[in-house]
């Protein structure tokens, strides 16, 4: 499976039925797309997925049940659509999740828009990166590293925590630190924490 991300929500159009144009689309696939979208008026998140062909609403079928999908045709609508409360986030976030997945299984190629809410945009992104992110991510914020953004890249985050830990190294060397003649073997949490001690000891 190819994945890539797309920046121009230009490339993740769906009109919805009432021709709004206001569905959040985190992803696409050969198979078709999925999107949501708040209607306050009713109270209610709608959910949608538009599938690519005809053949493919064969073999999205099992994913998607009558009993809770309305289902391509209904309406003269080509989609699989249900409704969520809007007040019901758990239920929402699993019911996307549950239709990402039956995009993206044997899938030829998923993208990707990053123009949407970081967890909807982790619905297209592969699991072991999205893990990966996370860890890099969350170290950078933990150093207090300004701008750190789900925007950044996956080798954007790889390498700003490399350039910090070697600074931090660097650091605890020049300030002849506890453990400084092995600082190059201690983990990023544990340069952390000498130079944070270290900090507050100097104020």
């Amino acid at each position: 499976m190819l994945f890539n991300i797309t920046v121009n929500d230009d490339n993740f159009p769906m009109a919805g039925t009432e021709g709004t144009n206001t569905y959040v689309v985190p992803l696409k696939t050969d198979k078709g797309s999925l999107g949501y979208r708040p209607d306050t008026a009713r109270g209610v998140y709608r959910v949608r997925v538009e599938p690519s062909s005809q053949e493919v609403v064969e073999s999205l079928s099992p994913s998607f049940p009558d009993s809770d999908w309305k289902q391509p045709g209904d309406g003269d609508e080509p989609r699989f659509s249900i409704v969520i409360p809007i007040d019901d986030k758990e239920t929402l976030l699993e019911v996307l999740t549950t239709a990402a997945a039956a995009l993206k299984k044997d899938s030829a190629w998923v993208r990707g828009n990053i123009d949407t809410p970081e967890f909807a945009y982790a619905l297209a992104t592969p699991e072991c990166e999205v893990e990966e992110r996370e860890q890099l991510t969350a170290q950078l914020r933990r150093i207090k590293v300004q701008g750190v953004n789900k925007r950044w890249k996956l080798t954007t985050l790889a390498r700003k925590v490399n350039e910090e830990r070697a600074r931090m190294i660097a650091e605890v060397v020049r300030r002849k630190l506890p453990d400084a003649d092995k600082a190059a073997e201690l983990t990023t949490d544990e340069l952390l924490a000498k130079l944070t001690v270290q900090k507050q000891g100097d104020s």
